[in-house]
């Protein structure tokens, strides 16, 4: 994974260097962070496993949560 996860982020395919996937949140407002709620998108190039990059966002979002 490439990037910031506050703005943007690309799921790169290290074999070929093809962005498999992008997690955009630039879409954040003031609701966000009074409930605490955490929305994305992801955006999957075609061919790719949908529920593995939908897993690998979950993590990375656990992950940034920990912090």
């Amino acid at each position: 994974m490439k990037g910031n996860w506050l703005d943007r982020a690309e799921i790169v395919d290290e074999s070929t260097g093809a962005v498999v996937a992008r997690i955009d949140r630039k879409l954040l407002s003031g609701r966000d962070f009074l409930f605490d709620v955490q929305k994305y998108a992801l955006i999957v190039a075609p061919g790719a496993d949908m529920a593995l990059m939908a897993a690998m966002c979950v993590c990375l979002d656990e992950h940034q949560n920990d912090k």
